[in-house]
């Protein structure tokens, strides 16, 4: 690695740092300004490839643990916003509908496990949305189903259009 990539790396580990304490300690907007640090962590990704981008998303999750106030979002971080960005770039596969249901399924399997440990951690927090009717149920799958590829296509435009800027600043 040289050293070009290793300030690169401590400055985008930085912002996500930044961006995460904002979210923790923001009255409003906090998956928002959380999903943010997934942006930075994706514009590693694209302009250093996979492998120079785990020298950010690492430290990233593990000074997140020590810094934030909540660890909510470290575990968010380290699981969602960075793990999905992780994983979206992992799979080389050319058919994109094959790659967006991989994706949707990680998602899935990501918040369910984490749904289901909040409700056991937190003495059945959520038991009137588990015990509620089925339509309800049914209706949160779907919501989430397409927030995730909304989610993924806002992604894709918010780096390449920072990469593009990037560019025309000579960085």
């Amino acid at each position: 690695m040289n050293t070009r990539l290793i300030a690169e790396s401590s400055i985008l580990t930085s912002l996500s740092l930044v961006i995460l304490l904002m979210a923790s300690l923001s009255p409003v907007n906090k998956i928002f300004i959380a999903s943010a640090s997934a942006l930075v962590l994706e514009i590693s990704i694209k302009r250093n490839h996979l492998k120079p981008s785990l020298f950010v998303f690492f430290p990233t999750v593990i000074l997140s643990f020590f810094l934030l106030p909540y660890k909510m979002f470290a575990i968010l971080y380290l699981t969602i916003f960075g793990g999905y960005s992780i994983i979206r770039n992992c799979i080389t596969i050319k058919n994109k509908a094959l790659k967006k249901t991989i994706m949707i399924i990680y998602f899935d399997v990501v918040f369910w496990v984490l749904f289901f440990l909040a409700n056991q951690l937190f003495e059945n927090v959520f038991e009137k949305l588990i015990n509620g009717p089925f339509w309800q149920n049914l209706l949160l799958f779907f919501v989430l189903q397409l927030a995730v590829l909304l989610y993924d296509y806002a992604l894709d435009i918010g780096s390449k259009l920072l990469i593009n800027k990037l560019k025309d600043l000579g960085i």
